[in-house]
Order: structure tokens, then sequence, then C-alpha cells
């Protein structure tokens, strides 16, 4: 019992500095996670608002005039199914040439379409069809 009583105060700077370093290593996790969290979050917040741009991009009104620009882009003999839902679009076209084709894909790229099905196929040399199902 005299030994504990000679180091009482050494054996308390003990406990003191252990829970000290404890408190600090402590302190630098809980920073690193709160810095981690707080990066989420900054990341989700972009998230929200670019989603709501995308959402007022696709409630454009001028959308339409965009969608009807797909049909008068070629000659209308060259049009086989042009199908305008409410938020969709089905289109096939046949014998289009290199230049038609490219400005078709230009508006469906150009535009905030969804496209969910394009197929093109190589009729001949200078000969393309091709496939078209958007939602926007």
């Amino acid at each position: 019992m005299n030994i504990l009583k000679r180091f009482a105060n050494e054996l308390t700077i003990i406990l003191v500095t252990m829970f000290a370093v404890y408190a600090l290593f402590y302190k630098i996790s809980i920073s690193k996670v709160f810095t981690q969290k707080q990066q989420e979050i900054k990341e989700s917040i972009y998230e929200v608002n670019r989603v709501i741009k995308l959402k007022k991009f696709w409630d454009r009104k001028d959308l339409s005039k965009k969608i009807n620009s797909l049909k008068s882009v070629v000659n209308s003999k060259k049009v086989l199914i042009f199908k305008k839902r409410s938020k969709s679009i089905q289109a096939k076209y046949k014998n289009l040439t290199p230049k038609e084709l490219n400005s078709i894909l230009k508006i469906v790229v150009r535009n905030p379409f969804q496209i969910k099905n394009l197929n093109i196929k190589r009729e001949s040399k200078e000969s393309y069809s091709m496939e078209l199902l958007c939602r926007w």
C-alpha cells in the first residue's frame, strides 16, 4: 500500500495523459468523419440541383417543336413511322443518306431526350435505315 501512496500523483498523471491521448485520437477520427459526411451532403445537394435543372429543361414548351423537326429534316417518303405521344416519340426511317442520318442524330443528341431504342442499319453503301424511340 505504501507504494500506491507514494506513486499516487504519478498514476494520476499517467491516467490523465492516457485519457487526453484517447480524446485526441477520438477528436481526429470524428473530424475525418465529419468532413466526409459534409462532402457527401454537398454532393447530394449538387445532384438534387442538377435534377431540378434537368426537370425544368425537360418541361420546356419549345421541345415539341424540336421533336417535329425530326420529321421535317428528311423527305416525308423516307419516314415510315412517326408517332408522337405525350412524352415519347417513335420514329422509323428508311433510305437515309449519311448527311440526313447525321442531322437526325444531332437533333437527338443536342436535346434532353432519353434514348430508349436506337437501331441503325446499313442497307447499302450510301443508304441507312434507322429506328428511334425516345422519351423526355
